[in-house]
C-alpha cells in the first residue's frame, strides 16, 4: 500500500503528462490522474514495473504493440474471479498516457464522456460504458479525485481551447528559417571580421596598460546590451505565435560566443 509520501509524488510527478493529455485529447486532468492511481497503485503495480501501463488497458486483437501476461481480478457474474489476461506494453510513460487518452477518444462508446461539463460526470460516463467491470469502480476513481483534490490539476475549457488553437496555427517554416539563420550569420561574421563594425564599434585597438580596464568595461557594457537586445525579440517572439524562438536562441547563443572572443581578444591587446 503506498505512503502519504508516495501517493503525493505520483501525482507531482504525473500531473504534467495528464495536463499534456487534457490539451490534447480534452480527458480532464484529473480523471486520468485518479484512474492511472487506482489502476495502478499510485504507481507500485506489476503492471506498471513490467509494462509501464498505468490504467489497466488489456491488450485486445486490435493491438499491435507489446503485450505481458499478468493475473487480475475481474467482477463477473456477481463476484471476483482471478484469471490471467493480456496487457498493453509501453515504452515510456508518456506513451501510456496518450494510449489512455486515445482509448477513450478513439472507442465511440466512450464519446458520451466528452460531452460532459466535469470530472465526476465523466468517469460516471466512462464507467457506464463498460470501462472497466468492478461495480464500484466510478464511486472509487471520483472518490480519489475528491480526496486528493485533482481538479486543481484540470486546465480551463478556455485554456484548452486557446492553447489547441495555437497549436494547431503553428508551423516550422524551415526555408524562411535556413535563410534567416543564413543571413544573420552572415551579418555577425562580417562584424566579427570587421572591427570597425556595429559589434565591435568602440572597441580601442592595441589597448595597453591602463586602457584595458576601460575596454573591459566598454566590452562588458556593449555585450550586455547586445545580449538584453536579443533576450527581449525572443520574448516579443513568444508572446506573438513563437514563430521565431528558434532563430533568436541560436542568435543568442552567437552573440555570447562573438563577444566572448571580442573580449578575450581586448583584454590581451
Amino acid at each position: 500500500m503506498a505512503t502519504q509520501e508516495e501517493i503525493e509524488s505520483f501525482f507531482d510527478t504525473y500531473a504534467p503528462y495528464a495536463q499534456a493529455e487534457q490539451l490534447r485529447s480534452g480527458v480532464p486532468a484529473s480523471v486520468t490522474l485518479a484512474q492511472a492511481a487506482v489502476e495502478s497503485g499510485y504507481g507500485l503495480s506489476g503492471l506498471v514495473e513490467k509494462a509501464l501501463n498505468f490504467f489497466g488497458i488489456k491488450a485486445s486483437k486490435s493491438w499491435s504493440g507489446d503485450t505481458v501476461y499478468l493475473p487480475t481480478n475481474e467482477y463477473e457474474n456477481g463476484k471476483y474471479v482471478s484469471t490471467v489476461a493480456a496487457f498493453r506494453s509501453y515504452d515510456s510513460v508518456l506513451q501510456s498516457f496518450a494510449d489512455h487518452s486515445d482509448f477513450l477518444r478513439q472507442n465511440s462508446r466512450y464519446s458520451a464522456a466528452f460531452q460532459t461539463t466535469n470530472p465526476y460526470d465523466f468517469v460516471d460516463a466512462i464507467s457506464a460504458a463498460g470501462y472497466a467491470t468492478s461495480p464500484s469502480y466510478a464511486s472509487t476513481v471520483k472518490n480519489v479525485i475528491k480526496q486528493y483534490d485533482l481538479t486543481k490539476y484540470d486546465l480551463s475549457t478556455a485554456t484548452a481551447a486557446n492553447t489547441n488553437n495555437q497549436l494547431s496555427g503553428f508551423k516550422l517554416d524551415l526555408p524562411n528559417i535556413g535563410d534567416s539563420l543564413s543571413n544573420g550569420w552572415k551579418s555577425f561574421w562580417n562584424s566579427f571580421t570587421n572591427p570597425g563594425t556595429s559589434l565591435f564599434e568602440g572597441f580601442p585597438k592595441g589597448t595597453t596598460g591602463s586602457k584595458i580596464d576601460e575596454a573591459e568595461k566598454q566590452a562588458e557594457k556593449t555585450t550586455a546590451g547586445a545580449i538584453n537586445g536579443a533576450v527581449d525579440k525572443a520574448i516579443d517572439a513568444v508572446k506573438t505565435g513563437g514563430k521565431y524562438v528558434i532563430i533568436f536562441v541560436i542568435i543568442l547563443i552567437i552573440i555570447i560566443f562573438v563577444f566572448f572572443l571580442s573580449y578575450k581578444t581586448v583584454t590581451e591587446a
